[in-house]
């Protein structure tokens, strides 16, 4: 966007970056809801595949916004006219008519997630954590090898693992592939051990010793990309006061620790879920990422998409739903239950 004083007429970004020499640039003339964005990039993407043309390209994706124009904004749902602010900025047309033909011959590339993930299915898909998800890619450049989602019961740790892991997954940065523990009902570090030293190296790998088996992990996921999920993770240790009791002793606690030390620095990362901060691991083990309940325009898209499977929709005028909604606190579980 241009500002009104302003006497250069590069001044705008997209301006700024043909000048710079980019042939095409495409750029939203005011600020955009992410509603909004949510409709532009799938429908722009798919036809700049099909025909090659960045301009039908962009009128694809501003028709779409026109056609799909009822959407959640910060105000509540509203039929925006919004498919006026992208804009194609041009000096020289990109021709990517090569993508046409390309698609011919595109394989999809297998998925390496585990059957179980592949079929667990969220009735209300994944909606915002865009903060978290970015928290999470950070995390995975820095040196400790264990990433905690740490937050109440309930908020959305296992979900915000699953939507990372099938992101991943789906833009080829998940690696050689991940493994996934839930610790309700494990009771041992070496059960965890053994499963995937068995997928890794064959079923003769749960009679070797302790120090061997982690010696031979680290070594194979230091210099290979995989990502661990230690899910429900404060069953580990039990949270005092709780429900929740301890289903690993020390020892135990203490060979899963070695082996985040083990880790550390190297390709694969541990992604652990707990409502507990897990104090006893240490900030050399893990970087800790607290997840809070929705905010703002991602608690009513959930809101709507809860309403909407009850065959309801959304007031934002009823007083009594705006109050509600404040209570929970975007919460994702107790809005569902609710």
């Amino acid at each position: 966007m241009l500002g009104g004083g302003s006497g250069d007429p590069f001044a705008s970004v997209a301006a700024a970056l043909l000048r710079s020499g980019m042939r095409d640039v495409v750029a939203m003339a005011y600020s955009l809801y992410v509603s909004g964005a949510q409709q532009f990039p799938p429908a722009f993407y798919r036809r700049l595949f099909e025909e090659g043309n960045i301009a039908a390209a962009v009128r694809a994706g501003r028709q779409h916004m026109w056609q799909h124009d009822k959407r959640i904004c910060v105000l509540g749902e509203f039929p925006l006219q919004d498919w006026l602010l992208p804009v194609l900025y041009q000096q020289d047309p990109l021709n990517f008519s090569f993508a046409a033909s390309a698609r011919k011959d595109f394989v999809p590339r297998a998925s390496r997630l585990p059957e179980e993930l592949r079929k667990e299915k969220n009735p209300y898909g994944f909606v915002g954590r865009d903060s978290a998800i970015l928290g999470m890619e950070r995390a995975l450049r820095r040196p400790p090898a264990g990433i905690l989602i740490q937050g109440l019961g309930g908020v959305g740790k296992t979900t915000l693992a699953h939507g990372f892991l099938r992101w991943l997954d789906s833009t080829g940065g998940l690696g050689e592939g991940c493994f996934w523990f839930g610790f309700q009902e494990i009771r041992s570090a070496e059960y965890v051990f053994n499963r995937m030293g068995e997928a890794l190296f064959g079923g003769q790998f749960s009679i070797e010793a302790m120090n061997k088996k982690i010696e031979a992990l680290a070594g194979a996921f230091n210099q290979h990309r995989f990502l661990i999920v230690w899910d429900n993770f404060e069953s580990a240790v039990g949270i005092s006061g709780t429900a929740v009791t301890r289903n690993l002793p020390e020892a135990d606690r203490m060979l899963l620790a070695d082996f985040l030390d083990s880790l550390r620095g190297g390709a694969s990362k541990v992604i652990i879920t707990s409502r507990s901060p897990e104090d006893w691991l240490g900030p050399q083990r893990r970087f800790v990422l607290p997840l809070g309940g929705l905010d703002r325009e991602e608690r009513w898209e959930y809101c709507n998409a809860i309403l909407r499977d009850l065959g309801k929709s959304v007031n934002r005028n009823d007083k009594d739903l705006v109050e509600l909604m404040n209570l929970l606190g975007g919460h994702p579980l107790t809005s569902w239950r609710r």
